[in-house]
């Protein structure tokens, strides 16, 4: 059985993937580059309108950001 992605595990895999580094999606949403990192190692989780936010970066639902979905 296959272990399911974190949410920190998928932003980090997005971010890499659009070529980004934490502090481009920091600028992008606003908030502190640490932030970035924190969601990142599942120290903190982003609150829903970040969900949001990055789902409209990333042009990703936010269902596969919460691991709802795997596409």
């Amino acid at each position: 059985m296959q272990r399911k992605k974190t949410v920190g595990e998928r932003i980090r895999r997005l971010r890499k993937s659009n070529g980004m580094r934490q502090k481009d999606v920091a600028q992008s949403l606003h908030v502190a580059e640490n932030t970035i990192s924190d969601w990142e190692r599942n120290r903190t989780e982003p609150s829903i309108e970040s969900i949001v936010q990055m789902a409209f970066l990333f042009q990703t639902s936010t269902d596969y950001l919460l691991g709802k979905t795997n596409s």
